[in-house]
Formats: structure tokens, sequence, C-alpha cells
């Protein structure tokens, strides 16, 4: 299978990422490579997106993540790890530990958890709203 050919499949079924029909021991540049078209990253990260806001933890398995921690560039980790937080910031406490162990080699360059008045803010909330969502009550 050539690259492009791996980027093909994944855009087709991109579920099992980085592994896709016909391969499942990637080279991380292909990965990586892939994770840059959005018809891959997207439906991943739709999904992620949903777990986390309604859950407030990452829907997909261990091993999968431990996988996308391997072959994902640092910078792409970060992108992720802060589309999740701009769409749920309440939920960053529930995701975070989660998020830090799946992606352990990548942790030491993930921003620093949220403040309560960043969550605030982000939310565009009233104190009672964010207490809340924040189950201060």
């Amino acid at each position: 299978m050539t690259k492009p050919q791996y980027i093909e499949a994944l855009v087709a079924v991109p579920w099992r990422f980085p592994a896709a029909d016909g391969i499942d021991e990637v080279p991380p540049d292909w990965a990586s490579a892939a994770w840059d078209v959005k018809a891959v990253r997207t439906p991943i990260l739709d999904e992620l997106r949903s777990s986390v806001s309604k859950l407030g933890e990452l829907c997909l398995e261990d091993n999968q993540l431990r996988k996308m921690s391997a072959v994902l560039r640092t910078d792409q980790v970060v992108s992720l790890y802060e589309s999740l937080t701009n769409d749920s910031p309440h939920r960053e406490s529930e995701f975070r530990n989660e998020f830090v162990t799946a992606f352990s080699q990548h942790a030491s360059h993930l921003p620093a958890e949220l403040t309560r008045e960043q969550i605030i803010e982000r939310l565009g909330v009233d104190e009672a709203t964010a207490a809340m969502l924040l189950g201060e009550e």
C-alpha cells in the first residue's frame, strides 16, 4: 500500500485511525499526514467532541488513543486537546487526566488547565450557570 492509498482508505473509513483497511502498522509520517486531511480528522474529532461534551470522557479505546499518540506530531495533539477544551471548557477537568495518560509523550506541551475564570469567560455565562456547569451546587 502506498501513502496516497492509505490516506484514501482512511478518508473512506476513518474510525480505526491510525489503522486502515489493508494496513495495521502505519509509518508515523503517513499517519500524521493523514491526520492533516480534514476528511480523516473531522469525523474522529466530532465524535471526541460529542463524547467530551456529553460524558466528560474520550470515546475511543485506550489502545487506539495510544496508537494515535505514537503517530501524531505534538502540534497535532495540542491542537486536538485545544479543540476539545474550546468546545467544552467546563469538561476539561473530567477528561484531562485521560487525555494526558493517553498522550503522555506529548503531555508536557499541553496548555495548563483552565482556571474557573477562564472557563466562565469562554462559556460566556453568569456565576449561577457556571456553578451549575462546574458542579459546584
